[in-house]
């Protein structure tokens, strides 16, 4: 019996992280290389990577890149960020913008139009594609 409750123990022990981000964040989507999609942005789990703010209305994403579509929805009309120690604005209220991120270069290219967006996309190999 005691060897039960110890394998029952450790069982927990190994799925109590899975359980509880299940119960409280069921939206999230880890999407590789310290990225993560949660219902509404992505975001990055180091400091220096660069969050695709809310609205990410589409994404999809393979082992190197990231490719985001985003509704731009900040109150201002301009957003500051900053990529690589850049200071870029951008934003309209209610634009649509592209981003694209490869995880294994941890480089962001965005946000861009979607003329940018489809050179880019010629640009960088195997870029995976958003459902339209």
């Amino acid at each position: 019996m005691a060897k039960v409750k110890r394998i029952f123990f450790i069982l927990l022990i190994i799925f109590t992280p899975s359980i509880i981000r299940e119960i409280f964040f069921p939206e999230d989507d880890y999407l590789g290389g310290g990225y993560t999609f949660n219902s509404y942005a992505i975001w990055g789990e180091k400091a220096e990577q660069i969050d695709i703010p809310n609205e990410v209305i589409q994404y999809n994403y393979n082992k190197k890149y990231i490719i985001a579509k985003q509704r731009y929805l900040h109150a201002v009309d301009t957003t500051w960020f900053n990529i690589g120690n850049r200071n870029r604005a951008y934003g309209k209220y209610d634009s649509i913008y592209y981003w694209i991120i490869d995880k294994q270069k941890d480089t962001v290219y965005g946000p861009m139009d979607s003329v940018q967006f489809i050179d880019y996309c010629k640009r960088l190999p195997n870029v995976p594609k958003l459902d339209e």
